[in-house]
């Protein structure tokens, strides 16, 4: 009984350890942001950002315009483009060993203008049978104000 209560300790212990060290390697590590940069003439900026959360905080989620890989957006981290006015398909493809089609979303850019999205993942559904115990997750892609934008990218850096 002794080592049964050892070992699951020490799997506790060891996973809280791999949850707290995790997010600190795949963290958004540039600048701070600082304020709001105009677009280009005859262009829209768009700001995509994720606020920093422990669910699916391992990776760098990638992403495309328009079906075409464009980068990965990084826990607590933001990244802003400058795109042709227009509408445009923001694609969130899955990652190795997720099931399902990846999330992707219309947004329309508008010439001289700036957009801004959030994009998440919670977990959805716990499913457990015996030892066995699988999650499933949602994504979302939120659109905001600028104020409501400005007020979360403050505590976001470049991804």
């Amino acid at each position: 009984m002794r080592k049964i209560i050892i070992l699951l300790y020490s799997t506790m212990l060891s996973g809280c350890v791999a949850l707290l060290l995790a997010p600190a390697v795949m963290k958004a590590n540039g600048d701070h942001f600082k304020e709001l940069e105009s677009p280009s003439i005859n262009m829209g900026a768009v700001y995509i950002f994720r606020k920093f959360k422990l669910v699916a905080s391992i990776y760098c989620q990638p992403f495309s315009i328009n079906g075409e890989r464009t980068s990965c957006l990084r826990n607590g981290g933001y990244i802003r483009l400058e795109l042709q006015p227009g509408e445009h398909v923001i694609g969130f493809p899955k990652r190795a060993l997720e099931f399902g089609e990846g999330f992707e979303q219309k947004i329309l850019v508008i010439g001289g203008k700036t957009s801004f999205y959030e994009w998440g993942t919670d977990i959805d559904n716990i499913n457990s049978v015996g030892t066995s115990t699988s999650m499933t997750f949602v994504e979302f892609l939120i659109g905001h104000t600028q104020e409501s934008a400005v007020a979360i990218l403050k505590d976001l850096r470049k991804s």
